[in-house]
């Protein structure tokens, strides 16, 4: 059985491999699912997810941070008093306690005795969570859906107009990947669902993924169209996880919820696309088997995982009679890529997210939300 690599499956961009853009790509999508949970609150009598346990839209777009309160106040120190020979404390307390009448206590005493234990409060969640395998299938559908376009080779220039833009992606595009192609899903189904309708705010993502397309696709229009409809397909998505976990007040979204989303999308486009089913989601599972290898017990036992084989030089597309899914190859540029360095503040480590693929697992109570990303447009 051949090894396939990761290069077989989705082509590596250098600008969309920055930590910091993939992070703002998964809280985009989280602030996707919480607007869909606020149109939910006002047309349902029922909070599955309630404003004093799980996090808000509007809790996002006001930067609101979790209160922590540690315990009861402790009490003041005596204040440390200055002089001119040195620092002296003030041993005196500056006013005398008062004798309670009939009891040799002082009221210093009462009012500790008084004083009730405060209790914490109760930290908030998220009412949607994307574990490590979820993230590497929305970073798989980003990537894949711009080479595809990339790889469009035909003598006919992109058109100008946005519909026909969409009829020549359609044509040319399963022209390189015959066996598979996500184009087909991403354009039938956001013009079928049109969620923009429903979320109409991006929350910047989509400009940020117009500046990234097009530094491959060198066309204003084509990038802007691209971006557009990745951006619509990933609310759609939201839309499709918040509103199953409305009904089954769960909250992380895995391989199993993924898969399944994506086959009820399916249902909604042409049958004669092929898309899911004829081995998108085949090559989704081994994209994810490459970057998240699956540890073995002497591996766990060392700590130590086996890496996925890499190409050690990309190598050019295939040719249109070509068979295979390969097409051409992304030239990576030598020079540094513009924040690929993250800040401290917003960096994401890459194994701090362990979530279980089947089993749900409470968010990290320290773990912060971006504030920056979660601006209006």
């Amino acid at each position: 059985m051949p090894i396939v690599l990761k290069e077989d499956l989705v082509e590596s961009f250098p600008n969309l491999e920055a930590p910091v853009f993939k992070r703002k790509i998964y809280d985009s999508c989280m602030l996707y699912a919480m607007e869909n949970y606020k149109i939910l609150r006002e047309r349902f009598d029922q909070d599955m997810f309630p404003s004093e346990s799980y996090y808000t839209i509007e809790d996002q777009l006001k930067g609101a941070k979790p209160v922590r309160v540690s315990g009861p106040p402790k009490k003041k120190r005596t204040p440390v008093r200055r002089s001119s020979r040195g620092v002296t404390v003030d041993t005196e307390p500056a006013v005398k306690p008062k004798r309670s009448k009939g009891k040799g206590k002082s009221s210093e005493d009462e009012l500790d005795k008084k004083a009730a234990p405060v209790e914490k409060k109760k930290s908030k969640t998220y009412p949607i969570i994307f574990n490590k395998n979820a993230k590497t299938y929305i970073d798989f559908i980003v990537s894949r859906f711009l080479w595809e376009l990339f790889s469009i080779e035909s003598d006919d220039e992109w058109p100008d107009n946005k519909e026909d833009i969409e009829n020549f992606a359609l044509t040319h595009a399963p022209e390189n990947f015959m066996q598979c192609n996500i184009t087909q899903l991403v354009i039938h189904s956001v013009r079928i669902f049109q969620p923009s309708k429903r979320i109409p705010n991006s929350h910047g993502l989509d400009r940020e993924l117009r500046n990234k397309f097009d530094e491959y696709l060198n066309n204003a229009t084509v990038s802007n169209f691209a971006s557009t409809y990745i951006t619509d397909f990933l609310k759609m998505l939201s839309l499709f996880f918040s509103n199953k976990f409305w009904l089954e007040k769960s909250q992380t979204v895995n391989l199993k919820y993924f898969e399944t989303v994506l086959r009820y999308i399916e249902l909604t486009i042409p049958v004669e696309c092929k898309t899911v089913s004829s081995g998108l989601a085949s090559e989704m599972i081994q994209y994810d088997s490459l970057v998240n290898p699956v540890k073995t017990p002497s591996e766990k036992a060392t700590g130590i995982a086996k890496k996925s084989p890499t190409k050690k030089s990309p190598t050019k597309a295939s040719t249109k009679s070509d068979k295979s899914t390969k097409s051409k190859k992304v030239v990576k540029d030598t020079k540094p890529v513009d924040d690929e360095e993250p800040d401290d503040d917003d960096e994401e480590p890459d194994d701090d997210d362990e979530e279980p693929d089947d089993d749900e697992e409470e968010p990290d109570d320290d773990d912060e939300f971006d504030q920056d990303y979660a601006d209006d447009e």
